[in-house]
């Protein structure tokens, strides 16, 4: 299958897969070219060309790991009511949630400043910052609509379910979430936690559903 999936590439594309492959295996250590040209049998100088360094190379791979997450959470949010912020703020946490689980290495990439600074990255830190503003938006709606009290701080809001939806995707990708619910499925746990975690800051959701 990985075979397969690197045939329906262009060089580009199957030395971002080489050097997820490689990720998986060192989790904590940047790929380098070298060892990118070796999986795929072809002289570092052809992905020098396409890559100046691994920086370059990192900046690739997590940027479609972000266009990733902003077109889950996109689409999770436009199935949820706009009269309904809190079902949608929640619906967000949920995408988020399913991107870490599905792309774990970009997830472990992206948060890992000591292998790539995702935030000082201007690259990488305009999908950040997005996803922030996105998050604002939302609370914001919320507040206008009486849900939240015209003094609550919305920026603290938002740091605070970013570090908390961090913490329970790192669990999940760690498999340490069967520690505290040997019986569920990691993904559902995490998603309960988050969920009542915004219920305590919120409030409940109205959680109208759009049709698909």
């Amino acid at each position: 299958m990985h075979n397969d999936i690197l045939n329906g590439l262009g060089l580009h594309g199957q030395a971002i897969v080489a050097a997820m492959q490689i990720m998986q295996v060192n989790k904590e250590h940047r790929p380098t070219l070298l060892q990118v040209s070796k999986i795929l049998g072809v002289p570092a100088a052809d992905i020098r060309r396409i890559f100046k360094n691994e920086e370059n190379l990192l900046i690739a791979i997590a940027e479609q790991g972000l266009v990733r997450l902003i077109d889950a959470t996109t689409k999770a949010i436009v199935k949820v009511d706009q009269d309904d912020p809190i079902g949608q703020y929640m619906a967000l946490g949920d995408a988020y949630l399913e991107w870490a689980d599905q792309n774990r290495s970009q997830f472990r990439l992206i948060t890992n400043a000591a292998v790539f600074d995702a935030l000082r990255t201007p690259q990488t830190r305009r999908y950040l910052d997005s996803l922030n503003e996105l998050m604002v938006r939302i609370l914001e709606r919320a507040r206008a609509a009486g849900l939240l009290h015209h003094d609550e701080d919305i920026n603290t809001i938002v740091v605070s379910s970013r570090v908390f939806a961090h913490g329970l995707a790192r669990y999940i990708i760690d498999s340490r979430m069967k520690d505290f619910r040997p019986n569920e499925p990691q993904l559902e746990s995490a998603k309960e936690m988050l969920n009542n975690f915004i219920i305590r800051y919120l409030g409940q959701p109205a959680r109208s559903k759009l049709p698909i």
